[in-house]
């Protein structure tokens, strides 16, 4: 049985204009901690006399603001705007790949890390006004097993801790770090074999990351040195470490200098196969998910407008 549709929630400020901005808001009502209902005023405040026609919706279940943004498309909106983390922002962008209608955030997420790369502003006020004369950006998207991520995606210790902490009661970043530092001293890194640009690598790791952005969200650089309009991804390994590492490893993630470390091992390619011999969780843009004993994963150039 097909899911309801949310009804939009139509303004009732809309331009006269023939060829006005069409904008539609969704919101992710569970997302961060601000409440979407001081979202909403701020939304009416700094665009109602803007000529912009504007629409907001709300998502009800997983997967919801795909749907939402199909019909955006159908509806020739001229963009999305997400109102949520990085999950929403997935949600919404893989339904927007190649198509005339433009993603824009306004960030409401635990980690905002698409929101940060592009630098859009983490002051809900400013990122909803920067609406009001956006520049629009291609970016590249990518695939792992065919699932569309736009941030980061992996295996190993970050994956681990996607998968428990998606349990967890607090959230944010002091929320994340407690239970990281937690779980640190327990994680045992696993084997992997890395297949891509005619070579075959085997590596014991405690994590290896595919980049298309800079950062897991909260300013922590995976792949400082990643580009998200170069049609390659970034992978970064990070091999096994004594315990002393760990303060001077953190230090350079927030410091956009890990690469210096001597136990990350970096990589650009446009394709590359992981496999692992079980089937352990990845992580797709910071949110758990099964892809089996190996993943396949592909940049897709260009894919996507983005207002910054």
């Amino acid at each position: 049985m097909q899911a309801e549709q949310t009804p939009i929630i139509e303004n009732t400020f809309k331009t006269e204009k023939e060829k006005a901005t069409k904008i539609v808001f969704i919101i992710n009502p569970v997302s961060g901690t601000q409440k979407k209902e001081n979202i909403v005023t701020l939304i009416h405040e700094n665009l109602k006399l803007s000529g912009i026609h504007y629409d907001i919706t709300y998502t009800n279940f997983a997967g919801h603001a795909t749907e939402l943004a199909q019909q955006a498309i159908e509806q020739k909106y001229d963009a999305v705007v997400a109102v949520g983390g990085d999950g929403t922002i997935n949600e919404i962008a893989q339904a927007l790949i190649k198509s005339r209608t433009a993603l824009a955030i306004i960030p409401q997420g635990s980690g905002n890390g698409l929101a940060r790369h592009l630098g859009i502003s983490m002051n809900t006020k400013e990122a909803i006004k920067r609406l009001l004369e956006p520049k629009t950006m291609l970016i590249d998207a990518a695939t792992a097993n065919g699932n569309y991520f736009f941030c980061t995606s992996g295996i190993g210790f970050d994956a681990h801790i996607s998968a428990s902490f998606a349990t967890r009661i607090l959230r944010g970043l002091g929320g994340y770090v407690y239970f990281t530092i937690k779980e640190l001293f327990s994680y045992k890194p696993l084997t992997y074999t890395l297949e891509f640009d005619g070579q075959k690598i085997e590596r014991e790791a405690f994590l290896i990351a595919f980049a298309n952005s800079t950062q897991y969200g909260n300013n922590a650089y995976i792949a400082p040195q990643a580009d998200i309009q170069d049609g390659k991804l970034d992978i970064c390994i990070l091999k096994t470490f004594p315990k002393t590492q760990i303060p001077k490893l953190a230090w350079q993630l927030f410091k956009r200098k890990l690469p210096q470390n001597q136990y990350i091992e970096t990589y650009q390619t446009d394709k590359v196969k992981i496999s692992f011999g079980k089937s352990i969780p990845a992580h797709i843009d910071g949110e758990s998910k099964g892809l089996g004993t190996s993943i396949e994963y592909k940049s897709i150039p260009k894919a996507l407008s983005v207002w910054v």
